[in-house]
């Protein structure tokens, strides 16, 4: 007796239901976050798998032509992506750990290949080629610019995989840094300008502190650029950046220490834990040269930093056991020039609508957000009801999220 369910038609919709039900489930983000290597290339195997099922499943009963359709879309997508790698090429990179828990990688003249600057909130795949079983993975970062070279920079937060092979590999080496052949493909990511604001609010935590500060630095040189003519200039920025340890602000501290001297920029870092181990000023004494340890830092040469200078300085601390840790000289630099709070996570609800009620009913104001999904959930709700609500607002109130859910 003749049984549909052993047809090749049968069996193959079957594989292509499997398959899409398998990458549905593995697209959660939090797998995608913690076995991101595992998640992509399982995925496109999967999704070759359903693009034949799909199509063996139609093609008897004369539907072919549609699955060649998806399917020529999938592809083309990855044609042009082998393409962006191609018009790369293979390059070098330096390599190097910033602390604990992120690394820094600098593409001396990228610019040349593409003609231009990557613009604020683009990031980029790379790809390590450090072995047998690496050349493959690819992994998408957030571009940060260097002044006004065309190099750009990565900083990656480590985690398992080939992030912490590679935090592995740098400790062993006596300056913890090395030069990797590297694949870039890129750029891409949604870029709005915020320079047509009056003011813009910047929300951000960890390492998505960089597409914020890249717009940050694109408002300073608009502002600049437009010196003579007041009205299209940015009147003011609040920068705020959520980190668990000063430490992690060391790529882009000399970024911030110059901002802030602008006047109408406000950098302001809440560090929510406590260190468990404080480093001597004396350790890191002839560390300046070391141009690994910022973006800044890595392209040019560095001013050198102003001397172990902490009075003045703007800290808050919830309890007597949070006093001020020793720090390095740079963080001092970045404690005496910024606001820096200690303790825990500040409360944004009271922070944005108290931002918001000091602007002129007649300003335009960006809120930005790059952070934790929990936080840029929280500010999205708060401007969503603050644009309901209007009181008494002339001037728009938009929201900018820069978050990337890989």
């Amino acid at each position: 007796v003749h049984r549909r369910k052993y047809t090749q038609y049968w069996r193959w919709g079957s594989v292509a239901i499997i398959c899409g039900v398998i990458m549905v489930v593995q697209s959660l983000p939090f797998l995608r976050r913690n076995w991101y290597e595992v998640f992509l290339y399982d995925h496109i195997v999967l999704a070759l798998f359903f693009l034949i099922g799909v199509l063996i499943h139609v093609a008897i009963l004369g539907y072919g032509q549609y699955a060649y359709a998806v399917a020529s879309v999938w592809a083309f997508d990855r044609v042009i992506r082998l393409f962006r790698l191609a018009i790369f090429g293979v390059r070098y990179a330096t390599v190097s750990i910033t602390d604990e828990k992120h690394l820094l990688v600098v593409i001396d003249d990228v610019a040349q290949i593409w003609d231009a600057k990557p613009k604020p909130g683009a990031f980029g795949y790379l790809y390590f080629l450090t072995g047998p079983f690496s050349w493959f993975q690819s992994h998408p970062f957030s571009v940060a610019t260097i002044g006004n070279t065309n190099s750009v920079a990565f900083q990656i937060t480590v985690k398992n995989g080939l992030t912490k092979r590679l935090y592995n590999d740098l400790v062993s080496k006596p300056d913890q840094t090395s030069r990797m052949k590297i694949m870039l493909e890129g750029f891409y990511g949604e870029y709005k300008s915020v320079c047509g604001y009056d003011q813009v609010l910047m929300f951000s935590s960890g390492s998505g502190a960089v597409s914020p500060l890249e717009y940050l630095k694109e408002v300073v040189e608009h502002n600049n650029n437009n010196s003579n003519q007041e009205h299209h200039n940015v009147k003011y920025v609040k920068f705020y950046w959520m980190v668990a340890d000063l430490s992690y602000t060391r790529v882009f501290a000399p970024d911030l220490i110059k901002l802030q001297k602008l006047g109408y920029v406000q950098p302001i870092i809440y560090v929510t834990q406590q260190r468990s181990k404080f480093p001597s000023i004396e350790s890191i004494q002839g560390d300046d040269d070391n141009s690994s340890s910022s973006v800044t830092q890595t392209a040019e040469d560095s001013e050198k930093l102003k001397g172990d200078r902490a009075k003045g300085a703007s800290i808050t601390v919830n309890s007597a056991e949070e006093a001020t840790p020793i720090l390095s000289k740079l963080e001092l630099e970045l404690v005496n020039s910024c606001e820096v709070h200690y303790g825990s996570r500040p409360d944004l609800n009271q922070l944005l609508i108290q931002d918001l009620q000091e602007t002129q009913p007649s300003d335009h104001v960006a809120v930005m957000t790059c952070a934790h999904p929990a936080v840029c959930d929280q500010i999205r709700s708060i401007v969503a009801e603050e644009t309901s609500i209007k009181k008494g607002r002339s001037g728009t109130l938009d929201l900018i999220e820069l978050l990337q859910s890989w």
